[in-house]
């Protein structure tokens, strides 16, 4: 146990950070703190033999509550830094965040849309855009004809495209 120390005490002196005292607080309680430091030993007598892991008095409880508490803290402090604008929660921010790019609820947002067919190449499709039912959708429909126009050069006809305007 005093190897233990001596390990933390230099491995902070080293790495110039606060490690060690997190591994002392999970550490502490499984070890007693009467074992933390040798015991008075008379002049002459001889030292234990015995090795320093059979020093240490293990408490599987202490620990166990001390991780328990760490790991408590850890979440608060997470939770702490998942902090929103405002004081919200981050994710309630987040979901507010959302951005409704196209709708249907109007022939304005209609307008927003183009629709083509092989028409504009000499083909027979049709097509169409409509508002639905209760101006709550779109709907695209017409007649898709694949039949190849005459002139030649056309090998496969038969097409209909719905693009969205580019956004300026």
């Amino acid at each position: 146990t005093n190897m233990t120390l001596m390990l933390l005490n230099g491995a902070a002196l080293r790495g110039g950070c606060c490690r060690h005292k997190t591994l002392l607080r999970l550490l502490g309680p499984l070890l007693s703190h009467s074992k933390l430091y040798s015991s008075y030993r008379r002049p002459g007598a001889e030292p234990e033999k015995k090795p320093l892991w059979q020093n240490a008095d293990f408490s599987f409880k202490k620990g166990f509550d001390a991780l328990k508490t760490q790991l408590s803290l850890l979440k608060e402090e997470t939770q702490n830094h998942l902090i929103g604008p405002e004081g919200r929660p981050l994710s309630q921010y987040l979901l507010e965040q959302t951005r409704v790019v196209w709708q249907f609820r109007s022939q304005e947002d209609l307008n927003k849309w183009v629709i083509s067919s092989d028409v504009e190449i000499g083909g027979k499709s049709e097509v169409y855009l409509k508002l639905g039912r209760n101006n709550q959708g779109a709907m695209l429909y017409g007649t898709l004809n694949t039949e190849v126009p005459r002139d030649g050069e056309t090998k496969y006809s038969g097409y209909c495209s719905m693009r969205a305007k580019p956004q300026l």
